[in-house]
């Protein structure tokens, strides 16, 4: 698998104080996302660049998966 993981920290901020919390994500490229979908009988997987439907971009800010159980 090509996965990795992506690590960070939210700051947390309420009144006048911040909290630190750290955050490990893990990261799929496109195609392994939908083997994985596919593999636990998700079917007729689609990947759009926005809310709107936009066919995906590699340039795109986000990336939107929807997939038919």
């Amino acid at each position: 698998p090509r996965t990795r993981r992506m690590e960070g920290i939210w700051e947390i901020y309420q009144g006048n104080s911040c909290e630190a919390k750290n955050y490990s994500v893990r990261v799929y490229e496109n195609d392994e996302f939908v083997d994985l979908c596919k593999s636990v009988g998700f079917r007729d997987v689609k990947i759009y660049s926005d809310w709107a439907g936009t066919p995906y971009r590699e340039d795109a800010e986000m990336v939107i998966f929807v997939a038919t159980k």
